[in-house]
């Protein structure tokens, strides 16, 4: 849809491709200011920085590394250079998106110890609430009679 929208001045607007698309005209508008962004509105790209941007996405998804035809064909080109240097505008998106990727890990691997952390903490205050009333039943104060009794053991009786 950016790319329609930069190199032809006849395009669908946004709500007809979010229709086709399927998913909310707004949603469609965060994806592309999104994008925007993340290549700093730059959206000259030259053909090496393309290629290895695709083999990138390549080894994201899982999928095997070697390009397709048409995209090895197309970089086998030998195509002139641009009269103005561009600054390859998806070495950012790339970067952006293994920093992200990366926060992401660190975000669960940090929920996951705050999870053990809270659970901990709970069991040394049952263990803390057990040892307290086991002492306050030995010492005669009011509440459970005996440490069985204190620490939730039958008595027996």
């Amino acid at each position: 849809m950016i790319a329609a929208k930069f190199l032809d001045d006849a395009f669908y607007n946004n709500a007809y491709y979010a229709r086709v698309g399927g998913i909310a005209t707004a949603e469609m508008n965060k994806l592309e200011l999104h994008l925007l962004n993340l290549v700093d509105f730059r959206l000259h790209v030259v053909p090496e920085e393309l290629r290895r941007y695709a083999e990138h996405l390549f080894k994201a998804a899982g999928t095997p590394t070697g390009m397709p035809y048409a995209m090895a064909a197309a970089a086998a080109v030998d195509t002139p250079s641009p009269v103005m240097q561009y600054e390859p505008a998806f070495a950012a998106m790339a970067a952006a998106t293994a920093t992200i990727q990366q926060a992401q890990q660190q975000a669960a691997a940090a929920a996951a110890a705050a999870q053990q952390a809270a659970e901990i903490v709970a069991e040394a205050q049952r263990i803390a609430d057990a040892e307290a009333a086991a002492e306050a039943a030995m010492n005669g104060s009011t509440g459970p009679r005996s440490y069985a009794a204190a620490v939730g053991r039958p008595t027996g009786n």
